[in-house]
């Protein structure tokens, strides 16, 4: 048997050679930060390859952000290729910069979250001539490591003593007292006034005495050596003093730009004096609070009346003492001191 082969007469007709492409969409990665932190890499994603094909061609992604300010920044794809077969589209992405406290220390910029929500100070700057007396946000003074609470942003100025307070004038007939902060009627005028007449502090400037502001110990040892007969003047007069405190046992020299507490002024007062021994009882409410090594002193000070306490008694022994404090001290001190 032969097979015979028959054509059909149907006709079969296709496009050779043509091929329809494929959309492939080059899309801009979201991307978020806060203000003040560098600006995040920018990244894409590619929707669309077929089996193991990729981009010939990287695209360009560009964004122009202000990481200083909040707020959302366009992120633009553009450019890169691909075989033939596709056709590309873009989708752009955005930056989003958020909320930051911003608080400036004499204009240096730090950024902090608000979830974070304190800032630790930072160390005490050096002025030639000049005492650090504490960081300032317009209301109060901190000192440098305190951590401050935030509530928005804030800016911290350095408040300084000048030279004054440490190599005082000595007045032949002081009359009127020149400090605008010092009421007559406070309960320190008299103190101040007599530390003031005496040549043993001066103001923060000619008109400023700043009552409730910290004294450093430094300052502490200047006025004691002056006392002692010593003179401390100069742009080296924390370093004599320094030295005068350490060779006389007042102190063992640490941390001259730290705040005196209390019982530490009290301290170097009593070992001044000679380190005299009495036998008495503290029987004020926060007397637990006093340390091991500055009850004697401040047994001492509270059977002569150095030390008052508050309106309860309690003599805060761990408290940083104010000028106006530090004045009241030395008030009482130095006619005991001249005694003996």
């Amino acid at each position: 048997m032969r097979l015979k082969c028959v054509l059909s007469t149907d006709a079969v007709t296709a496009a050779v050679g043509e091929i329809t492409t494929r959309t492939l969409t080059i899309i801009a990665e979201d991307k978020n930060a806060n203000m003040g932190d560098a600006m995040p890499t920018l990244t894409y994603k590619v929707d669309g390859l077929v089996g193991g094909d990729e981009l010939l061609e990287a695209p360009e992604l560009t964004c122009d952000p202000d990481m200083t300010k909040a707020g959302e920044y366009p992120i633009t794809v553009t450019g890169g290729s691909a075989s033939e077969n596709y056709t590309i589209s873009y989708v752009n992405g955005k930056l989003v910069v958020g909320v930051s406290y911003v608080v400036t220390v004499d204009g240096a910029v730090y950024y902090v979250l608000p979830k974070v929500g304190s800032f630790i100070l930072p160390a005490a700057p050096s002025k030639p001539g000049y005492i650090f007396m504490g960081w300032s946000d317009g209301n109060n003074t901190f000192q440098p490591g305190d951590e401050v609470g935030l509530f928005g942003d804030t800016d911290f100025t350095s408040v300084w003593a000048n030279m004054p307070d440490i190599t005082p004038p000595e007045p032949d007939e002081p009359d009127e007292l020149p400090f605008t902060d010092v009421p007559e009627d406070a309960w320190y005028y008299d103190a101040v006034y007599y530390v003031w007449a005496n040549g043993l502090m001066e103001g923060v400037d000619e008109n400023t005495f700043a009552p409730d502001s910290t004294l450093t110990r430094a300052m502490v040892w200047a006025v004691l050596a002056r006392i002692d007969g010593v003179g401390i003047s100069g742009s080296g007069w924390m370093t004599a003093a320094q030295d005068w405190a350490v060779a006389n046992g007042i102190s063992d020299g640490s941390d001259p730009t730290g705040a005196i507490t209390r019982e530490q002024l009290v301290t170097m007062l009593w070992r001044f004096a000679g380190e005299p021994v009495v036998n008495y009882l503290i029987t004020a409410p926060d007397a637990a609070q006093i340390s091991s090594w500055a009850l004697e002193a401040m047994r001492w000070a509270a059977s002569t009346g150095l030390i008052q306490g508050d309106e309860i008694g309690a003599p805060s022994p761990a408290a940083n003492s104010t000028r106006a404090q530090a004045a009241a001290f030395l008030q009482r001190f130095c006619p005991m001191c001249s005694e003996t």
